[in-house]
């Protein structure tokens, strides 16, 4: 069964930060009743067809991704024949390389990997103290976690995170973007950096 999330959205005074924020309209106090991300507890293995791009390097394959029993996420991405890139395992204060491709065994590479990740299987919300936006052309609503610069989009509906942007000094530098869902899980989900060419984009495969 999938935990609900309540959201009671305070407004306070965001003038300072909202003048830097394009785009974007404050929203008044409500409450928002949604269920949790599917990803966050996967039932069963998902598989995607992969692209990764790194600079000038491109990698293809299929990404499993499946739930541990202690809640943290193993992440294996391999070939088409079966030669494994890497294989991850994500936690909220975690992350395990169990393998890497060589070519891949950067410090800043895998930072990059282990940020990517966890931001979208949301390892690192809290939603402690939040503030809200709406995306003046999508009318979504954007909640910002904390003071940090991450901002959680939901669809105009409520039903599901569609988006994660993550600012800093008020320029985004990071996109992800979930879309098409069935059964609550998205079909594809594209990850893409401003000030870097690293992108990651995944669609679903169906057995």
């Amino acid at each position: 069964m999938k935990k609900k999330i309540i959201f009671v959205l305070f407004i306070f005074s965001i003038f300072s930060y909202s003048c830097k924020t394009a785009g974007f309209t404050k929203i008044d106090t409500h409450i928002l009743v949604m269920e949790e991300s599917a990803l966050i507890n996967l039932q069963l293995p998902i598989l995607f067809k992969t692209e990764i791009t790194i600079l000038k390097n491109s990698f293809s394959g299929i990404t499993i991704i499946k739930t541990l029993e202690n809640t943290n996420h193993r992440v294996v991405f391999i070939n088409e024949i079966g030669m494994k890139f890497f294989d991850f395992e994500i936690g909220e204060d975690t992350f395990i390389v169990h393998h890497i491709f060589s070519s891949l065994n950067k410090k800043a590479l895998l930072n990059l990997f282990e940020n990517d990740f966890k931001l979208m299987l949301f390892k690192e919300h809290k939603f402690t103290k939040i503030s809200t936006y709406q995306d003046k052309k999508t009318e979504d609503i954007a909640i910002r976690d904390g003071k940090s610069g991450d901002f959680y989009f939901i669809d105009s509906e409520g039903n599901y995170f569609n988006r994660i942007k993550r600012n800093s000094n008020f320029r985004t530098i990071l996109n992800i973007n979930y879309s098409n869902f069935s059964n609550s899980l998205p079909d594809i989900i594209e990850i893409t950096h401003e000030n870097i060419k690293f992108e990651m984009n995944f669609e679903r495969i169906y057995k």
